[in-house]
């Protein structure tokens, strides 16, 4: 949208259409639903000229999850996405402080967020699956490549679609997907 000059409010409506259609298309599943309804509510406070915060969207949208459907808070992936969320927003600026004397910045990020949801969702998945995987803060470093081209590949399918020219970036999406 920044490309072709559109800004101000027309893009956050823009921004803000797509999300919802997005998540439509998903299959409304909660993590994507939390993932918009966070969105959502950054975007709108844009709108209403309010300052933008991170907690404050996470608890929103967990509110208006629950409120909509109270069993959810029981769903083992409500919990997981909520709490992987908070570690990230809470726990990945203090990892990154510490681990910063390594000056491996992409590296320090990316361990700082795996290290943060893993250890806050530990819990979780120890009690429910009665599992403890260190291993995916090695792991989600290798598959990040992967991962943010899966995405960049989806972006530009969805944009090149309408035109006749989106099955290059499916194919190369499928590829990294395949090699995950």
């Amino acid at each position: 949208l920044v490309i072709v000059g559109i800004s101000g409010r027309l893009r956050t409506l823009l921004l803000m259409t797509s999300i919802v259609l997005y998540t439509i298309t998903a299959g409304l599943e909660v993590s994507v639903v939390r993932a918009a309804l966070m969105a959502l509510l950054w975007l709108f406070a844009d709108l209403v000229g309010r300052r933008r915060d991170s907690l404050s969207a996470l608890a929103a949208a967990a509110l208006i999850i629950i409120l909509v459907d109270p069993l959810q808070i029981h769903d083992v992936g409500f919990q997981l996405s909520f709490l992987a969320v908070l570690g990230i927003l809470l726990i990945t600026p203090i990892w990154a402080t510490f681990l910063s004397g390594l000056r491996l910045r992409p590296i320090v990020g990316g361990l700082s967020v795996s290290l943060a949801a893993w250890l806050i969702t530990l819990p979780v998945v120890q009690g429910t699956f009665h599992l403890m995987t260190p291993c995916i803060l090695i792991a989600n470093l290798l598959f990040y490549p992967l991962i943010l081209l899966e995405m960049i590949a989806g972006v530009l399918t969805m944009m090149m679609a309408p035109l006749g020219a989106g099955a290059w970036p499916a194919w190369l999406g499928g590829a990294a997907f395949d090699m995950l």
